[in-house]
């Protein structure tokens, strides 16, 4: 890989039955999981979670679930702890993320591009392919023309961003 991405794997989860299982559990807004101090896994991302970091090092994991109906995009940004950006402008991101495409049924479009200095990486999503990324970079989703495209997407972090500061779940921006 490159230092774009610094992983891509397809057919990500094995296990049928689990796949289905992230492929329909409903996710509302921006979620934290802290994944230490709360152990349990209370949904099926959380378990996925430490499928991709079996190592935990983080502080805990924002999440979310992103569904694009025909027509929509999503214009260049980074990822950032947004409660921070809003109180004092200041751009502090997680040092890795990933996108986990759970559908890209007949899809057409809906694709991330990763940009990089000059250089723009375009990743074709495919249900069970799974991207890991350094999300301070500026990326998008082009318009989707067919077809159904749902990822799940997650940010380790190395402090709880202040997003969180008032609660955990379904935190709406």
């Amino acid at each position: 890989m490159n230092r774009t991405l610094s992983k891509l794997r397809d057919d990500y989860i094995s296990d049928k039955k689990f796949l289905k299982e992230l492929q329909t559990h409903p996710a509302f807004g921006l979620n934290w999981w802290d994944g230490i101090t709360e152990d349990k896994e209370y949904n099926p991302f959380h378990k996925f979670i430490t499928m991709v970091w079996p190592e935990h090092r983080w502080v805990g994991f924002e999440y979310w679930v992103n569904e694009y109906p025909i027509g929509n995009h999503l214009e260049w940004h980074n990822d950032k702890d947004e409660g921070e950006f809003k109180e004092s402008g200041r751009v502090l991101s997680p040092d890795e993320g990933i996108v986990f495409w759970t559908h890209a049924d007949e899809l057409k479009g809906g694709n991330l591009e990763i940009r990089n200095g000059d250089n723009t990486l375009t990743v074709a999503p495919k249900a069970n392919r799974l991207i890991m990324f350094d999300t301070s970079l500026p990326h998008r989703v082009t318009e989707v023309k067919a077809g159904k495209r749902r990822a799940l997407l997650v940010n380790p972090w190395r402090y709880k961003p202040k997003t969180f500061s008032k609660q955990d779940r379904v935190v709406y921006l």
